[in-house]
């Protein structure tokens, strides 16, 4: 296995995703922070914004969208990949409203 020293924070309220993308990630050599909330995720990053290498965010969550997070986390550090992923295919997630965040990515989930 690659070890990459790379740390990826990933975000979603849903359990069962976090834990596969956790685990499919770590198996892949990734270094993986998992958080089940958006404030949870924020915090880790305003504690040490360079930690991490990318953000992998849910758009849906409770607290707050992904697209509020990714706004939030590039004011703390406007260099941080981060790709945005849904599996809701009613919130209209253009090219234009990606930029409009600086999002890097965006993954519809099957």
């Amino acid at each position: 296995m690659k070890h990459y020293n790379i740390n990826i924070l990933v975000v979603d309220d849903d359990k069962d995703i976090l834990y596969s993308g956790k685990k499919l990630l770590s198996r892949s050599g990734y270094v993986v922070t998992d958080c089940s909330s958006s404030d949870d995720a924020l915090q880790k990053f305003q504690h040490d914004p360079m930690a991490f290498d990318l953000v992998i965010t849910d758009h849906v969550m409770p607290q707050m969208t992904g697209l509020t997070l990714s706004r939030k986390l590039k004011k703390l550090r406007i260099d941080i990949p981060i790709i945005l992923c849904s599996g809701h295919t009613d919130h209209n997630i253009t090219q234009a409203k990606l930029s409009e965040y600086d999002i890097d990515n965006f993954v519809q989930k099957p």
